[in-house]
This record gives structure tokens, sequence and C-alpha cells, in this order.
């Protein structure tokens, strides 16, 4: 499939972008029909394009003179960038970012259903932005590939411009312009020899590290469940600020670490009040919640039945299959 198959709006080389007389009534074209379909955007640099499902999954990315940023917004995990070396990087995060430079050949293809970001800045754009505006010399520029970096700035950047897209107000468009110089200069700092690279997790090294401190905070809170816990002691537990620790535990799992805290007390309780006859206050308190009311509560919200009543139905239960 190739990349003019794919891209909402097609592909440019720096020659013809530049010839705004003749491009001004396609870019208005362009501009109007991607307001009306809330899929992408042609400022005067700098084109986003959300792709779909279909696009992403699937996505063959070939430009003589744009870099091209890709940025995993939403869906599962793991995907595969083969470069135009053939050589395979395994994305194994998401919320990643890849950047191909300018003149590069690349396929990305999964068999998960993901969400892609796409920003496309051409190389002569590129190089004008960090002349004019940073006074770098870019004689000796050299913008280099990167997949599946751990992009904290870009996250938020996407975040910022899925918004703008969504709303798409009177100054959205105006909004999204002014991105150009942005992402460029995100692209000199962070993926070229002017700055220092994103850290990346193609050889999934830091993947492992990041997995196994997660493993090892949900062990340490089924190893405390009866205790309070806090937050700030399971990221000391495993060696993480509290932050990094909310950030991977819901990039990892999809819920916050709170969430899988409740979600584990709630299961410990269902297992004493259908294996044991304890009394529902040692219940409570051996599950980790500091009051019978505060008990009943979370429990009720989340099974939609009293802890009397789940007790009840869990030896009906038991009777009809001995029986």
């Amino acid at each position: 499939m190739s990349n003019s198959e794919l891209s909402v709006y097609p592909q440019q080389d720096a020659e013809t972008r530049d010839e705004s007389t003749d491009e001004a009534p396609a870019k208005k074209q362009s501009s109007k029909k991607a307001k009306e379909s809330g899929t992408g955007f042609r400022g005067k640099r700098l084109v986003i394009e959300e792709l779909t499902e279909e696009q992403a999954r699937d996505l063959e990315v070939s430009q003589r003179s744009e870099h091209t940023i890709l940025h995993q917004v939403g869906g599962q995990r793991g995907a595969e960038l083969r470069d135009d070396d053939d050589v395979a990087h395994r994305i194994n995060r998401h919320r990643t970012t890849t950047l191909l430079p300018a003149g590069q050949q690349a396929k990305m293809s999964s068999d998960a259903v993901i969400q892609m970001l796409r920003l496309s800045l051409s190389d002569r754009d590129l190089c004008e932005i960090a002349e004019t505006k940073f006074g770098i010399d870019t004689s000796t520029l050299e913008v280099f590939q990167a997949a599946g970096a751990n992009d904290t700035f870009m996250r938020h950047l996407a975040s910022v411009i899925q918004l703008e897209m969504e709303q798409r107000d009177a100054h959205a468009d105006h909004m999204l312009d002014c991105f150009d110089a942005i992402v460029a200069l995100h692209i000199l700092r962070s993926y070229s020899n002017f700055g220092t690279p994103a850290r990346k997790y193609d050889e999934g090294h830091q993947w492992e590290q990041d997995l196994k401190a997660i493993e090892d905070a949900k062990a340490y809170i089924q190893q405390n469940l009866a205790e309070p816990i806090k937050m700030i002691d399971v990221a000391q537990a495993v060696g993480l600020t509290k932050l990094n620790l909310a950030r991977l535990f819901k990039e990892m799992t999809g819920q916050t670490a709170h969430q899988y805290l409740l979600e584990t007390r709630i299961a410990h309780a269902c297992d004493l009040l259908r294996d044991t006859k304890k009394p529902l206050a040692s219940v409570a308190v051996e599950s980790g919640f500091t009051t019978q009311s505060y008990f009943t509560a979370a429990f009720g919200k989340r099974m939609g039945t009293t802890p009397g009543d789940y007790r009840r139905n869990s030896a009906k239960s038991v009777d009809i299959s001995d029986n």
C-alpha cells in the first residue's frame, strides 16, 4: 500500500510546497475537507493526520523530503517497524514516539488495534525554522531515526493537538498552525545531533525493567493487603517515584494503582466470604478496609450486592452444585 493511499493529504516535496501561489487553492480545499472530517490539518508548514486503525496497523512511509513523527495515542501495545535497511524494531509500549528522517523508508505493522497521530514537516521547513528562529547552522544537521521512544513531551503535545482537532473552533486552526516551530525545535532537541536523543525502547531492556517494577508493585500490594497502603510506600519499595509509579502502572495495566489496590482488596474479601465463616468485620479488616461501613459501600459499588448477600448466594451455589 502506498503512502498516498494512507495519507489524508497527498505527500508533496519541498519545491512543490514552496510554490504558495499554485498551492493556495489546494491548501484551502484540503483544510476545508479536513475540518469537515476532523481527521487532519494542513498548516503553512506542518501537516497533522489522525490515522484510522486500518492505516495505523499497516503503515508504509516513503517520503523524499519530509520528517515524519508517528505517535501512538491509543490502542494496544505491540508493533514492528522495519526500516529501509530491513532492520526490524519491536515497539513494546503504547504512547511511544517513532521518528523517521527525511529520505527514510519504513513500514510499520501490528496485529493489535492501535491509534496513531502523524506529523510531517519538510526538511526545508525544519532548516528554515532552525536558522531563522533559533539561529542554528543547519549545514551539519543530522536527524536520527527513533523507534518506540519514551517521549514525554510528545505525549503531552499529542494530547493538546487532539484536543484542538476535536473542538475545531474559530481559533483551533491558528493554534495548530503555531505548532510547526514547537515540533521543529523538539526534533532538533531530541532527535538530532544538536540535542540529546530521546530515550528509546528498541532493545526492550527498559521495558523489561519497568515491567518488573510494576509486577513488584503488585506483589507488594498483595503481601501487605491487610495494612494501610500508601502509594508513596509502594513506589519506594520498587525503586520508583510516586509520579513514575502512577504513570507506568496506568500505561502497562490500563488502570491506576489505586484501582488495582481496591480490586485486589475486593477479590480477597470475596475469597474470605466464600471460603470461610469469619464475621464481616473480620473480613473487612483482613482485606484492608478501615471500617465495615466503608467495606460494605465499596463492595456494593464493585459487586452490585452486599457482602452478606454475596456470602449467602455463594453458599446456595455450593449447595446446588453438591446436589
